[in-house]
């Protein structure tokens, strides 16, 4: 920028030559990722998948449970262009990274205890208990009981 010596700049014109130097408006629009994150992976996963930080055209995000890691990794290149055909920007990111947090693997929030189904009847829970009965192992009968009313939305 040429201006002739002992001229001020007005500080608008600055910060505009500055923002165009370093791209800020580019980078700016990466991230509004943010802002739409939880439409584009739902809201389950949003809840277990947070992004945290994007360094230079990679998203970085924090996953609380280890399934959760492996699922998205999976799906990474479907996150990637969703994303992507949403940014505004022309400059798009290349890469989502991984990363664990067990501190986002929390207790289910109110709202989800609201909406959770009934509890077993005395007569289901029998049934259930009848047929884990083949199972030798009492970790692996506690364990396939978990995974049998988290797989059919019961308590």
């Amino acid at each position: 920028m040429n201006r002739p010596p002992g001229k001020l700049t007005d500080l608008g014109t600055l910060l505009g030559n500055l923002s165009q130097e370093r791209q800020w408006r580019e980078k700016m629009g990466l991230h509004t990722v943010f802002l739409f994150w939880q439409e584009v992976v739902g809201e389950e996963v949003a809840w277990r998948a947070q992004p945290t930080i994007i360094r230079g055209t990679v998203l970085w995000v924090e996953v609380g449970d280890p399934v959760w890691l492996q699922q998205l990794h999976l799906e990474r290149g479907t996150l990637l262009g969703e994303i992507n055909r949403r940014l505004p920007s022309a400059t798009k990111l290349t890469d989502i990274r991984f990363q664990l947090n067990s501190s986002l693997d929390q207790e289910p929030t109110p709202a989800e205890v609201a909406d959770a189904s009934p509890p077993l009847t005395p007569e289901e829970a029998r049934e259930l208990d009848v047929l884990l009965a083949t199972l030798a192992d009492d970790e692996a009968r506690t364990t396939m009981r978990r995974l049998w009313l988290k797989a059919h939305g019961r308590k």
